[in-house]
């Protein structure tokens, strides 16, 4: 079973229906769950699931995508289970490829690499045995993301057992939503391969959600960081851990809208709400500032005290440029 969250993706979701049509493995069921859009979608998916009854055509009340993926997993039929969004596009030997090497592992979770694409990806040669001989556990997930924070979020690199997500749902929200599900999943299983192949087209789509920072998205990255909190201690992992571990996640989350905040009084305005959110975020205690370097508690002081407040995080923001670039020229 492949899940799609559509909300007003006419001008991709074509492409992406293309691509699971196209499968070299053809025993799926594409569940489309249409989240309530106003555009064209849903004329678009009714079309298809009446040109191939493999795809299933849904329509919810607006919930967000996390609400749209959990309609999904509880109408899949299938034994296994990928996710898919509305702008990308399918390897064509995605479903094959993955299948295969869960079938040689016996593997509760297949982790498998993207290739980022404005037009057109390129895939690259596929040899399946080749494939297949290098296939690699993941040691210890939810350890490796305690520490590292490197385990992959995106929640479409993966083919699960649709066993290991009982009871595992997404949080209703748009943004931020993948962290929580993989944290959970990463609690629940160690059975966890790596096929080292591109088998995800991600559109660099410039318009998408995470790009133009709305309210809500700013708001939700904290939420995301504070189910991941929230979680962990239900875990029982190690408080000191799992705090280091929320706070970086937060502050790289802040990072990304200071660097992409806009301009004029929009720009101004989502500044504020990631300064209210963050304070917040320490005041809940999932956010630490004795776990996050001198220059992060910089920026971090920065956002939350007023004073000066722009004057200082755009000469901040320009030197962390500065420093950046430096570090990566000297490399």
């Amino acid at each position: 079973s492949i899940i799609v969250p559509v909300y007003n993706g006419e001008r991709y979701l074509r492409a992406l229906l293309d691509s699971i049509i196209a499968q070299s493995h053809s025993a799926w069921e594409c569940l489309c769950v249409n989240d309530s859009s106003t555009d064209g979608s849903l004329a678009i998916l009714e079309e298809y699931s009446s040109r191939d009854s493999r795809i299933k055509c849904f329509t919810k009340p607006n919930g967000g995508t996390g609400d749209s993926r959990n309609f999904g997993l509880d109408s899949a039929t299938s034994a296994y289970i990928m996710f898919a969004d509305q702008d990308d596009l399918l390897h064509p030997d995605a479903m094959k490829l993955a299948l295969a090497a869960q079938e040689k592992t016996g593997a509760d979770v297949v982790q498998f690499n993207r290739c980022a694409f404005t037009s057109t990806p390129n895939w690259g040669k596929t040899n399946e045995q080749e494939l297949l001989d290098a296939v690699k556990p993941l040691e210890a997930p939810l350890a490796t993301y305690l520490a590292t924070g490197s385990l992959v979020i995106y929640v479409w690199q993966y083919l699960y057992k649709r066993e290991v997500l009982e009871n595992i749902r997404f949080p209703k929200l748009t943004g931020g939503e993948d962290s929580p599900f993989i944290f959970d999943i990463a609690n629940r299983t160690s059975n966890w391969v790596l096929l080292p192949i591109a088998l995800y087209g991600f559109r660099e789509n410039l318009s998408s959600v995470s790009r133009s920072i709305p309210m809500w998205y700013i708001d939700n990255g904290f939420k995301a960081c504070e189910i991941i909190y929230q979680h962990g201690k239900q875990y029982n992992c190690e408080e000191e851990q799992l705090t280091k571990r929320t706070s970086h996640d937060a502050f790289y989350f802040a990072l990304s809208i200071v660097l992409r905040h806009g301009r004029g009084k929009k720009g101004r305005e989502n500044l504020v709400a990631l300064s209210e959110k963050l304070a917040s975020a320490i005041d809940a205690g999932f956010v630490s500032l004795k776990h996050l370097s001198l220059w992060q508690r910089a920026l971090v002081n920065m956002l939350i005290k007023k004073h000066y407040f722009f004057p200082r995080l755009a000469a901040y923001t320009l030197g962390y440029l500065v420093s950046f670039i430096r570090a990566i020229s000297a490399r």
